[in-house]
């Protein structure tokens, strides 16, 4: 998967689909989500 495949899989399978399987197959294990409406890791 290339580093666009993942970008956009994150946002369309994450936020519109609510695939949250996607996110923690793809993601690393250390992520954390520092966006303004809600920090939240994959833990």
């Amino acid at each position: 998967m290339t580093n666009k495949e993942l970008v956009i899989g994150f946002f369309m399978e994450g936020y519109v689909q609510h695939n949250y399987d996607f996110l923690m197959k793809n993601m690393a294990t250390d992520y954390f989500d520092n966006s303004p409406c809600a920090a939240r890791s994959n833990q």
